[in-house]
């Protein structure tokens, strides 16, 4: 771990338990993200991005379960192992320390309270908040997420609102108790283009403004250029490519990072049919043998289809690829 992370993940394996069956949906994955630094989490649905965020978190439901490694968070000035706290010192990361923006805000939010009681829950929890105290800071939440009604959107319940405002909510509601660290996993799914671009200022803005470390889940590379610094590419619960921003869009080294970046619409390249990748993602409890990405890669060799490549470094970015060794 450099003396700047925040967060840093080494090996960590979570499965999901089927019988005599596992499905390993997070394989080995080491990353690290350090103080105001934003790392972005790219593959397609199914590549293990999202169970890396609830593993973090500590949300994995049965039949999943965190099998190994370290989940390495700075508290207090000392590196703690998150998987080593109990639930209830945990409990005080959750939302606390370490927030997350859950995917989808209409299935996230509770239908039968006002965002009021939501919004603060966190506050309550966290700092202590009641009455007066707690409602003005529910007010200031929501107008820093971009609420200029904040009183009546304050007063509603979820169904009341439109999509955008619910997303605007969920970053109140992450943001309220000052983490250290934010998750925002997909969080312009469902939005429209307009919206969608509205809430990705704002929590660009919010970033630059509170000095936070986000972590940014998408499929959408777009998406990630935008808001992060450096990316890690997901394919079959396993980080195959590792890199800064620019050198990774300027030239990625990875087929599937290539695939990825070439089914991106551009306005500079006339094409009747966008390019697109073969085949789907693995079945995480029969994965194919050696590299799980040699059923679908171009560029394929005999000994990708029967040994998995290790890690090489290339010009100081990581790249998992039998091309490179």
């Amino acid at each position: 771990m450099t003396e700047t992370a925040l967060l840093s993940l080494k090996k960590l394996h979570t499965y999901f338990l089927a019988g005599k069956n596992e499905g390993r949906a997070v394989e080995g994955v080491s990353f690290d993200i350090g103080s105001s630094g934003s790392v972005g989490l790219v593959g397609e649905s199914g590549c293990g991005k999202s169970v890396t965020a609830l593993s973090i978190m500590r949300l994995i439901s049965s039949p999943g379960r965190i099998i190994s490694g370290e989940i390495l968070f700075e508290r207090g000035g000392k590196q703690v192992d998150l998987l080593s706290l109990s639930e209830k010192e945990m409990t005080k990361v959750r939302g606390g320390e370490i927030s997350m923006i859950f995917q989808e805000p209409f299935t996230a939010l509770n239908p039968v309270f006002r965002v009021e009681a939501q919004v603060g829950e966190a506050a309550r929890l966290h700092l202590g908040l009641e009455g007066k105290a707690l409602q003005a800071l529910v007010m200031k939440a929501l107008y820093d997420a971009g609420i200029k009604e904040a009183e009546r959107v304050a007063g509603s319940y979820p169904h009341e609102l439109s999509g955008g405002l619910r997303q605007r909510v969920m970053i109140a509601m992450a943001l309220i108790s000052g983490p250290k660290l934010l998750i925002a996993d997909e969080p312009t799914t469902a939005l429209d283009v307009t919206v969608q671009a509205q809430i990705l200022d704002l929590l660009a803005e919010i970033r630059v403004k509170r000095k936070l470390s986000v972590i940014m889940i998408s499929h959408d590379l777009a998406i990630i250029h935008r808001i992060c610094d450096s990316v890690n590419i997901m394919y079959s619960g396993r980080i195959v490519e590792s890199s800064g921003k620019e050198a990774l869009f300027k030239s990625p080294l990875h087929p599937y990072t290539a695939g990825l970046l070439k089914s991106i619409p551009s306005l500079s390249r006339i094409e009747k049919r966008l390019p697109a990748i073969p085949g789907n993602v693995p079945d995480l409890f029969d994965p194919p043998a050696g590299c799980r990405f040699h059923p679908r890669c171009p560029k394929a060799m005999d000994i990708c289809k029967k040994t998995e490549p290790g890690e090489s470094v290339v010009e100081g970015r990581m790249v998992k690829c039998w091309l490179y060794k």
